[in-house]
């Protein structure tokens, strides 16, 4: 069975986390702040956590690119955070596929969700109070 790659985020300015979430299908987690911020993040096994070497610049990508020069790359993560190097938050119109991404820089405070042309993955979103969740899968979100 080929399981799809999904992610959960949560965004909010109280300690509020996923880690100890009930998501047995996203079992990898990782937590950063964003100024005031608290990001987390939850992903499956098929899902790519890119960061840079010093960890400014976080990619989650879920999906599939195809790309000339991919090959040229060890790791999909390596090509996305060289892409990012290289053209900034543009990247993401240079890549082909069936995808969804979130990327950041840590520096800058900035945030950013980024689906294929034809938006063929999904990214939810769902507000309430001071929490933001985005998703790639609608049951991750609460009813």
């Amino acid at each position: 069975m080929n399981r799809k790659s999904n992610f959960l985020i949560s965004i909010s300015e109280k300690e509020t986390s996923l880690e100890n979430s009930k998501y047995p299908e996203l079992p990898f987690f990782q937590e950063f702040e964003i100024r005031s911020y608290k990001i987390s993040i939850r992903y499956s096994e098929n899902a790519s956590i890119a960061k840079s070497t010093d960890g400014n610049i976080i990619i989650l990508f879920a999906g599939n690119i195809y790309q000339d020069d991919l090959s040229n790359y060890p790791t999909i993560e390596k090509y996305l955070i060289d892409k990012f190097l290289l053209f900034g938050k543009d990247f993401v119109n240079y890549l082909n596929g069936a995808f969804c991404l979130f990327f950041t820089q840590i520096n800058s405070g900035e945030i950013y969700f980024a689906t294929d042309r034809l938006n063929t993955r999904k990214i939810f979103s769902f507000k309430k109070d001071n929490r933001l969740l985005f998703s790639t899968d609608i049951n991750n979100l609460p009813l």
